[in-house]
């Protein structure tokens, strides 16, 4: 089961640590949980070291606080520059926000009235991810 990019599991009984209300945890959680016997505060982030989500080995986690998590991650990002497949408009977007297109091979699309009629109509299996170029931020 996924929540995002990150794996959920059904955690064992003897596991205290933070559960949603269907009674998953986040596998990391778990794994740092198991390794370390530490139970998580809201002010705990388990940091993925090499910004993989679901690579949840114990060598990959460290354990930081909410205001140092995001001075682990580098200030410049990656701007993809797409051509809209419905409307041909030329667009940027962070790399982030269409990992889960590339993922899925799935177009970015320039805007929700484009998605609306790809998507409305059955038709995003007839295009498939493209970017023209990426720039670095």
């Amino acid at each position: 089961m996924k929540n995002g990019d990150y794996i959920l599991i059904k955690p064992p009984v003897d596991y205290t640590g933070p559960v949603n209300s269907r009674g998953y945890c986040y596998e990391h959680q778990y794994i740092w949980w198991l390794n370390t016997g530490e139970i998580l505060t809201y002010n705990d982030i388990i940091h993925h070291k090499d910004e993989n989500k679901i690579n949840n080995c114990f060598e990959n986690l460290e354990k930081c606080s909410r205001s140092e998590h995001p001075l682990l991650h580098p200030p410049g990002y990656n701007i993809g520059v797409f051509k809209c497949p419905v409307c041909d408009e030329i667009f940027e977007r962070e790399e982030r926000k269409v990992k889960h297109l590339m993922k899925k091979n799935k177009p970015a699309l320039c805007s929700r009235q484009c998605g609306g009629k790809i998507y409305g109509k059955g038709l995003n299996s007839e295009f498939e991810f493209e970017v023209l170029e990426w720039k670095r931020k």
